[in-house]
């Protein structure tokens, strides 16, 4: 991240296995939080990271006062504290990431997930997207599965596939879309689609009933 660094540079990395990233310092910690909210796991304040703080950025202290917030429960309040401990942003930016890190914990655990798919899907990491996604559809019941938020994520996964070239797979995810929840935003999306693909709109399979125009 090649950020300007106060806390020092770790000689060997804390590594986020969902990313594969890397991290060096207390500042480029900082800036992936204030940056990723929704790709933050909820284990994300563990012992691994509270070792690295100790032992790599040689900050016993700092990772005395984390590991009290570890475990809590209580997300929000562990990511402030890991963002109060390096001081990489002011007060008044905190205090508004603070209110975005609540309002992200209130909502249903399953919408959550979806955030997390789609925060990867805009980042063009389609693949880890698409893990998410087919995580998300497996789950039997689950506050915030509604007939809407299934027909989305096939929407997304559509979306996903032609971003990685899988046209005939992206045609599979919007009928899968448009048979949860018919409406014209999808036909049009998977009419955009097909012709990506080459195929012809008849041959895409969907198709606006008069009902869905209106």
């Amino acid at each position: 991240m090649n950020l300007l660094c106060t806390s020092g540079l770790a000689k060997h990395p804390y590594v986020i296995p969902s990313l594969n990233l890397r991290i060096y310092s207390g500042e480029e910690l900082s800036y992936f939080i204030y940056h990723n909210l929704t790709l933050i796991e909820e284990n994300f304040l563990n012992e691994d990271l509270i070792h690295f703080v100790a032992n790599e950025l040689k900050l016993p202290a700092s990772a005395d006062r984390l590991r009290r917030f570890a475990g809590n429960g209580d997300q929000p309040s562990q990511l402030m504290a890991i963002l109060r401990e390096f001081g990489y942003y002011p007060e008044d930016v905190l205090h508004t990431f603070q209110k975005q890190a609540e309002q992200l914990q209130k909502r249903p655990a399953y919408l959550r997930h979806v955030d997390r798919g789609d925060a990867f899907l805009y980042q063009g990491r389609y693949r880890s997207a698409l893990r998410v996604y087919q995580d998300l559809l497996e789950v039997e019941q689950a506050i915030g599965k509604t007939p809407h938020a299934v027909a989305q994520i096939y929407s997304h996964m559509a979306l996903a596939n032609c971003g990685m070239g899988y046209y005939d797979t992206a045609l599979d995810c919007m009928q899968q879309s448009y048979r949860t929840e018919p409406n014209l935003d999808t036909v049009k999306l998977g009419w955009q689609i097909a012709q990506l693909g080459g195929r012809t709109t008849e041959e895409a399979g969907i198709q606006a009933s008069g009902e869905d125009v209106a």
